[in-house]
């Protein structure tokens, strides 16, 4: 990046709750976060100079648009600032970051709030599910299809099955870690769900099908959540309390055709050629390589784009996810530790919160602040964020630094 910036602190709410049930607003929601951000930066509300806000469909499962204000109605402080908001699907809230760190890069400010939310459990299961088809091609991509992301991944792992040596059981061994993870984050919505070592094999009561192959646990979850983190330039450094600090070492952001069918039609290495590409570009800028993480947060939005992140990000060869699953299975294992968090199966996917969820989980991991699934010895990590099937694809690589 042409200029330091620190991701100096950052907050998640509770994935489990349920805001409707609560009777919790929106504006509830952003003053909880956005303060608890605030406080975890030690930094006070009068030092932001901008606010940039991550949303895919508010507008659809509440009503509520026009997102940036509602920060200054929520948050004491804020009123007369830049609010911005930003729409990339599920990788809202990376573009929010993208944008708030150009924004201190130029010295337009020095400190940016970024904060990202949804509330997709205020309709109905299947209004909200539709609700998500809007990231796809409409209605190309949508008309017929009842379940949309579901089955367009279905035919994704189909794709992978016949390609390479993935298989179902590599699927479930992706799904039991993420489960497994979950309960050692605190605020992960599954976090206490229990569930039979049978729920990830192709067992019809517990793991029904949902589109086949992809089963009720290969997929993320309908969540209600928001996640913060305060950035900061270095010209602002001071602000910055002693001790460890994670910088935004490097970035990527690439995009491509906004249906699936191009994508496989194309065929080659990588499926998702702009996720491979945005963390090739994070890398480079970042001057490492894949052996120079020791942590990643991916979007396995499904268990197969778990999988396809791996290839993406390096950790293993084009086509030999399957290798490098079966190794992870292992005590024996020394390489990165993939979503120690949980993931977006284990943690929750409240969509504009879950690029700046990544952001937050890796800056904490870098500062040796995960607590209960801290990775040791961590120095750097990097995001895997796309929308869509892989139409937006943004990655950030985090190191620690002080």
């Amino acid at each position: 990046m042409s200029g330091t910036v620190f991701v100096a602190g950052g907050a998640q709410s509770d994935f489990a709750r349920v805001l409707a049930r609560e009777g919790t607003s929106l504006e509830a929601l952003v003053a909880e976060v956005g303060q608890a951000a605030l406080q975890n930066a030690r930094i006070d509300a009068r030092h932001v100079g901008a606010v940039h806000v991550a949303n895919f469909v508010a507008e659809l499962s509440t009503g509520q648009g026009h997102l940036g204000p509602l920060v200054a109605s929520s948050i004491p402080g804020l009123e007369g600032l830049p609010a911005a908001r930003h729409e990339g699907a599920c990788a809202s809230g990376s573009l929010a970051i993208l944008a708030a760190s150009a924004e201190l890069e130029a010295g337009r400010a020095d400190v940016a709030l970024v904060l990202g939310l949804e509330q997709l459990r205020a309709r109905p299961a299947l209004e909200s599910v539709a609700h998500l088809g809007a990231a796809a091609w409409v209605p190309h991509e949508t008309d017929g299809r009842r379940f949309v992301w579901p089955e367009l991944f279905a035919e994704l792992a189909e794709y992978t099955f016949e390609r390479t040596s993935l298989r179902r059981e590599h699927l479930a061994a992706l799904g039991r870690m993420a489960f497994a993870r979950a309960k050692a984050n605190p605020l992960a919505q599954t976090r206490n769900w229990v569930l039979p070592l049978h729920a990830f094999d192709a067992n019809d009561v517990d793991n029904p099908l949902v589109a086949a192959p992809l089963r009720r646990h290969d997929c993320s979850q309908l969540t209600d959540g928001a996640a913060a983190v305060v950035l900061v330039s270095s010209r602002a450094s001071h602000l910055l309390p002693p001790g460890l600090h994670a910088r935004i070492a490097g970035y990527g952001h690439r995009s491509d055709a906004l249906d699936l069918a191009p994508k496989l039609r194309r065929g080659g290495p990588y499926v998702f050629h702009a996720l491979r590409q945005a963390a090739v570009d994070a890398y480079a800028r970042a001057g490492c390589d894949a052996g120079g993480v020791q942590v990643a947060e991916v979007h396995d939005c499904f268990t197969v784009s778990h999988a396809l992140a791996l290839e993406s990000l390096g950790f293993a060869s084009p086509g030999d996810a399957a290798t490098l699953i079966e190794a992870m299975e292992k005590d024996s294992y020394s390489g990165p530790t993939v979503n120690a968090s949980g993931g977006l199966i284990g943690v929750g996917h409240p969509v504009g919160a879950t690029g700046i969820r990544m952001v937050h989980d890796v800056a904490r991991q870098v500062r040796g602040l995960a607590e209960a699934f801290q990775v040791p010895k961590t120095r750097r990590g990097i995001t895997s964020n796309l929308g869509g099937s892989g139409a937006t694809a943004v990655s950030f690589v985090l190191e620690q630094v002080g």
